[in-house]
């Protein structure tokens, strides 16, 4: 693929984003898909948006992110 679809498909998923994510109460927003998603908040908002469990921020959904998302793991 060429650098310009590219950046359209960019673009146009995280247009898509921010459409699920000002569902959200309060809403949110990502401005660069990589950057926003690297240390999961925005990840966990948007999964919270697209759940049916009302608010999936447990202790231990924190602890999967941490376990899943590089350089954010704990050692508990």
């Amino acid at each position: 693929m060429t650098g310009h679809v590219l950046q359209i498909q960019k673009r146009t998923f995280t247009n898509w984003v921010n459409a699920q994510l000002a569902k959200r109460r309060p809403p949110s927003t990502i401005r660069d898909l990589f950057n926003d998603f690297r240390d999961g908040s925005k990840l966990l908002d948007l999964l919270e948006v697209m759940s049916v469990v009302p608010n999936p921020r447990s202790a231990d959904w924190y602890r999967s992110v941490g376990q899943l998302v590089p350089g954010r793991a704990t050692n508990n």
